[in-house]
């Protein structure tokens, strides 16, 4: 006999678990590593006690059921996110619990999953298909999941011949349909979910409705063909930072640079004391958009003509409610006046800046990183070995690149910027939909649900806790009361660029707030870069990722904006070079008037507009 799940409100304020903010406690720590630092050393400076005592189970996938005096029936959550405060979202992703066993009888469901195969090496009796977490749930939800695995590589294409074939699998992923997921339901290939959420889905129903945003994101032409994974929180500030030289700075004394006066002097020293040719790599946008370099003086702007052009996001940003465009602002003027500095200095390439793809590594593995030419670069998550590369490219064994915070500046600035994500992950890997052929589409559904309960959040994003008698266990509680990685566990379970605990596979059925770290390769450089670049950053002044255009806002903007951002990119690499004095007062409000000859008042108002919508 099939359970329903239930809700329960808890009432445990004194501890904030959440998925995504793990990492940032011991952020500060974990940005100035040296070199040699391991990923136990990393654990022990957290301190972590034993599970904090709390009503919630402590062991991941526990069947100990809610408190019974718990509040009965959800609480009025509606857009509990909204203005980039989270603690109310997280509270209500904290009260959603699924009663175990879903089924008193045995269900097996199959599922059709893509996953990066090559090069894992998993510990025995681990492997893919065998994972303890997978085990865990066949045993305590009464539901089997019979997988069919295909090579990512070759994911499409098997996907297609089994449609093809008439023979579907219960779940599917129908990312891999490009007609998308209403022309799947024309064909009869999936179903539409409106009519099951609500019973069989509590814990998603609940969430889906806490938040306007939320709603609208999972909706497919107003019906529920997938289930979405969703976030703890539209921003993801671990994504994209800065790595430096470490061994440099330990050769030469000098600390990780915390404002742009220090990194001033560290640049010059890797120049006269490094040979640098070019102390800092910038590359093209990415570096000068998104408050990435120029958050810490308190602005944001893109400043370069290319196809990030029409993200409006990354050229605006509000105050205390007032969208306002930062190519015109002192902070960004401030930003372009120390480039400018340190252009004079031969500190940067100009020549390179202009002409660098927006792809660093694809650049830097072949040019200035890989030759020991500079010091101080910008990335993405790293991924492919770069760091491996670049080392052996320029022969030096010592050559270490370690992930550091944003400067600012003065020293503890908070940056009131970050690269923003959708909560609602609409283009990801787990993005599932129930094949009309599913014969228990009930139970698919309620199985499903359960990762989007706070224990299903918890097991799907970090595995097994410390501690709860599993072969193998990744995570603990910090000190804060937060899940935290073990490193050493993580590195010891695959040598792979995905985790291979079971984690990744079961973060491929849709659940609640995957962690962002779960991308990287799992090593302590890697562990760090979500550290680091969490450091100082708030995103309180972010537009939001769920500021959409509508389409004719969208046309009227582009018609602007196109014209508008030429200019800036143009003007921005003159200020920087010295063909504009953009110290000069009057060469600067030149500028800005130029670009309000160019209706960017308009612009900022049809931005405005989309803005106040969702606020």
């Amino acid at each position: 006999m099939k359970k329903k799940s239930t809700l329960a409100l808890l009432l445990v304020l004194a501890m904030v678990i959440t998925c995504l903010a793990g990492c940032g406690s011991n952020a500060a720590s974990s940005a100035s590593a040296p070199a040699e630092q391991s990923a136990s050393a990393h654990a022990e400076a957290t301190q972590a006690p034993a599970a904090p005592e709390t009503d919630t189970p402590s062991e991941v996938g526990s069947t100990q059921e809610p408190d019974s005096a718990v509040a009965e029936g959800p609480a009025d959550y509606t857009d509990a996110n909204a203005n980039n405060d989270y603690e109310g979202w997280r509270e209500m992703l904290k009260t959603l619990h699924t009663e175990l066993p879903i089924t008193e009888d045995p269900v097996t469901l199959t599922y059709f999953l893509g996953y990066e195969t090559s090069g894992l090496t998993y510990i025995e009796g681990n492997d893919l298909e065998n994972q303890q977490v997978w085990k865990w749930l066949a045993e305590n939800t009464g539901v089997k999941m019979e997988l069919t695995v295909v090579d990512k590589a070759s994911e499409t294409d098997k996907f297609n011949l089994m449609i093809a074939s008439g023979d579907y699998t219960d779940l599917l992923n129908i990312s891999d349909y490009a007609a998308g997921p209403e022309a799947a339901l024309n064909e009869d290939i999936i179903i539409d979910l409106g009519e099951y959420l609500d019973e069989n889905m509590p814990n998603y129903s609940e969430i889906i409705h806490a938040d306007q945003n939320v709603y609208s994101k999972v909706q497919d032409a107003d019906m529920f063909l997938c289930i979405y994974p969703i976030k703890d929180q539209n921003a993801n500030p671990g994504s994209i930072g800065t790595f430096v030289r470490m061994d440099w700075l330990e050769d030469l004394g000098l600390d990780v640079p915390t404002t742009y006066d220090e990194l001033t002097d560290v640049l010059t020293a890797f120049k006269n004391e490094k040979g640098a040719i070019e102390p800092m790599s910038l590359f093209n946008t990415i570096s000068m958009q998104n408050g990435l370099l120029m958050g810490g003086f308190g602005s944001k702007a893109e400043l370069s003509a290319d196809a990030m052009g029409t993200d409006f996001g990354t050229s605006f940003y509000q105050e205390d409610g007032k969208v306002i465009y930062g190519a015109t602002q002192d902070g960004t003027r401030k930003y372009l006046s120390w480039l400018h500095k340190l252009y004079e200095q031969g500190l940067i390439n100009f020549e390179n800046m202009q002409n660098r793809d927006v792809n660093p590594f694809g650049d830097l593995n072949a040019g200035e990183a890989s030759r020991g030419e500079t010091g101080y670069i910008f990335s993405n998550q790293p991924f492919g070995g770069n760091y491996s590369t670049m080392a052996a490219q320029n022969g030096d064994p010592n050559c270490n690149w370690w992930p550091v915070q944003d400067v600012a500046e003065t020293s503890g600035q908070t940056i009131p910027f970050y690269e923003e994500t959708s909560m609602v992950d609409t283009t990801g890997a787990a993005k599932i939909s129930i094949s009309s052929q599913c014969d228990e589409v009930e139970t698919a559904l309620q199985f499903l649900d359960y990762g989007y309960s706070y224990e299903g959040g918890l097991l799907y994003n970090y595995g097994f806790e410390q501690g709860s008698g599993h072969d193998v266990e990744t995570w603990y509680y910090d000190e804060s009361g937060e899940p935290m990685f073990d490193g050493d566990a993580l590195l010891s379970v695959a040598e792979s660029t995905n985790l291979a605990s079971g984690v990744v596979s079961t973060k491929d059925l849709a659940g609640v707030v995957y962690d962002t770290r779960l991308s990287f390769e799992f090593g302590e450089r890697e562990l760090s870069c979500f550290d680091a670049w969490s450091t100082n950053k708030n995103g309180s002044n972010n537009l939001g990722s769920d500021v959409v255009l509508t389409s004719e806002e969208s046309t009227e903007a582009s018609a602007i904006y196109s014209d508008i951002i030429t200019h800036v990119a143009t003007s921005a690499l003159q200020f920087i070079n010295g063909a504009q004095d953009v110290d000069d007062d009057a060469a600067w409000d030149a500028y800005v008037k130029s670009v309000e000859d160019m209706n960017i008042d308009g612009l900022t108002e049809i931005i405005q507009t989309a803005y106040d919508r969702v606020n």
